[in-house]
């Protein structure tokens, strides 16, 4: 949230919750969350970083990669993640598809179509392109 608190995307509130969100030069700002959709899926990635972290994704969903460009989780090898108010990229060391049936969530925000998972910027923008 824009307070540094972590609350899991599924309790997020519409219209209520303010989410870190930021621009494509990296400026990272406040936006209030207008949309939520949420749907099952019956398989998905577990993502772990090299910091540690695990992520449970669809392999299609959209990351800021060390490139500046955004792409699909399963085509990458580094994410761009933002902890104590710093940019840093961080390896992908490991990924399993895993067949389950899950809710996935997404956001939208009411500046530019990025926010932050987990620390991760990951955006909803469909196809890749200019997201400011």
């Amino acid at each position: 949230l824009a307070t540094g608190v972590q609350k899991a995307i599924g309790d997020i509130a519409v219209d209520v919750d303010m989410v870190k969100t930021f621009d494509k030069l990296g400026n990272v700002l406040n936006a209030l969350v207008i949309g939520k959709w949420e749907h099952v899926v019956d398989e998905y990635m577990d993502v772990t970083f090299a910091d540690g972290r695990h992520t449970e994704v669809t392999p299609n969903h959209r990351y800021w990669a060390e490139n500046e460009e955004f792409a699909r989780i399963d085509e990458l090898e580094v994410v761009r993640h933002w902890e104590n108010n710093e940019w840093k990229d961080v390896e992908i060391i490991d990924t399993q598809m895993l067949a389950k049936r899950i809710f996935v969530y997404n956001l939208t925000v009411d500046v530019h179509h990025t926010y932050f998972a987990n620390g991760d910027a990951v955006s909803n923008v469909k196809p890749l392109g200019d997201f400011g």
